[in-house]
C-alpha cells in the first residue's frame, strides 16, 4: 500500500516544478463523464482533443448492450453510479463466462477481452483489441512538440495499470502498450508518421527492442532503459503476470533517444528518408492499447484496469 500512495503522489503531482515544462494530457482534459459518447467501434475517423475508447475487430455489435454481470472482477475497476453510463458490452453474460466489456469512468478505464465471446476474424498486421486514445489535430497548430527548444525535454508518459486476470490456451497471446504517433513535419506539405510502441504486459515474456515499417515507421520496446527509450526510476519493469494491485508505469523518449530511433529507422530504409532534427516533429495522439492474439486454436482473455493516463515533457526524468 505505501509503495502505491507513493507511486499515486507522483503520478499526481504535477505542480509548477522546473522539471515538468508541460502538460498535454492530464486531469484537466483526461476526464469522462459518460461513456455514451466516448466509445467507438470498428472506427477509422479521428476524434480530437477528447479521450475516448476504439474496439476494433470484435464485431459491429460491442457498445450495443449495458451489461449486468461483475465485470470489475476481471478489470478490478468498479465505476459507481448508473451502468448505462460507464459500461457496454456486445451482450450479457455470466460471470463465469467473462464476455468481452468496456468500463469508462472520469480519469478511469476497464476493458475485458475475451476471444471465446466473439467470432475469429482475420486481422492484418495487429489483433483484436481496445485501444484508450486522445488525438490532436495535426493542422490545428496545437499538437505536442516536446522537443522543439532542443533543451534537454523528455516526452514522457505515465499511467496507473493493473491487469488482474489473463488466461492463455494453445499459445494465446495478450498485450497492454503505450502508444505515441508522432510527424516528422520538415516538410510540412508532406509530413511523415512515426509511431512509437513501449510494451509494458506480454505473457511471452520480453523481447530484444527493434524496428520495422508496415507502411510507417514504427519501433517498438518494451519499457526499459535502452537506446530508443528511457523507463523512469519511479515506474516498474515490464511485467509478464498478471497483477492485481495498480503499479506507476512511466517512460521517457529524449532528444538522443528520439534521435537514435531515427537513425536506426533510416539506416534500414537504406537512406534518409526522416529528419534526425527533433525539433522536426510533433506529437499527433497518444494511446494505452490492449491487443490480443488467438490465430487458429488460440484463445486469449485479459482484463484490464487504466487510471491518470498522462503524457508530459519533462527534465533530468524528473516530473513531479
Amino acid at each position: 500500500m505505501k509503495t502505491l500512495l507513493t507511486a499515486l503522489a507522483i503520478c499526481l503531482s504535477l505542480s509548477a516544478n522546473a522539471e515538468m515544462t508541460e502538460s498535454y494530457v492530464d486531469g484537466n482534459n483526461n476526464h469522462v463523464n459518460s461513456i455514451v459518447n466516448s466509445i467507438y467501434v470498428d472506427d477509422y475517423t479521428f476524434h480530437y482533443n477528447k479521450p475516448h475508447l476504439i474496439v476494433r475487430h470484435m464485431g459491429a455489435d460491442q457498445a450495443n448492450t449495458v451489461p449486468q454481470y461483475d465485470v470489475g472482477y476481471y478489470t478490478g475497476f468498479d465505476p459507481t453510479g448508473n451502468r448505462y453510463y460507464t459500461t457496454r458490452s456486445a451482450k450479457d453474460g455470466q460471470l463465469w463466462e467473462g464476455v468481452n466489456a468496456y468500463q469508462m469512468q472520469g480519469a478511469q478505464t476497464g476493458i475485458m477481452i475475451n476471444s471465446w465471446s466473439f467470432p475469429e476474424k482475420a486481422v492484418v498486421g495487429g489483433g483484436p483489441h481496445a485501444v484508450w486514445s486522445y488525438l490532436w489535430n495535426p493542422s490545428s497548430g496545437d499538437t505536442p512538440k516536446p522537443w522543439r527548444y532542443l533543451d534537454g525535454s523528455e516526452l514522457t508518459v505515465q499511467a496507473l495499470i493493473k491487469a488482474p486476470h489473463a488466461a492463455y490456451w494453445n499459445g494465446g497471446v495478450g498485450q497492454v502498450s503505450f502508444v505515441i504517433y508522432g510527424q516528422d513535419i520538415s516538410n510540412s506539405s508532406h509530413p511523415k508518421l512515426l509511431a512509437y510502441l513501449i510494451n509494458i504486459y506480454d505473457n511471452r515474456g520480453s523481447y530484444q527492442y527493434n524496428i520495422g515499417n508496415d507502411g510507417s515507421p514504427f519501433v517498438s520496446t518494451p519499457i526499459e532503459n535502452n537506446p530508443i527509450v528511457s523507463k523512469s526510476q519511479f515506474s516498474h519493469g515490464f511485467q509478464s503476470k498478471p497483477w492485481g494491485q495498480y503499479k506507476f508505469f512511466r517512460a521517457h523518449i529524449s532528444e538522443n533517444n528520439l534521435i537514435n530511433a531515427i537513425n536506426m529507422l533510416n539506416q534500414n530504409s537504406g537512406y534518409n528518408y526522416m529528419s534526425t532534427d527533433p525539433r522536426d516533429y510533433q506529437i499527433t495522439s497518444i494511446h494505452v492499447l490492449v491487443e490480443i492474439f488467438e490465430v487458429g486454436a488460440a484463445e486469449a482473455s485479459i482484463g484490464v484496469a487504466i487510471d491518470q493516463i498522462g503524457l508530459l515533457s519533462c527534465k533530468n526524468q524528473m516530473c513531479n
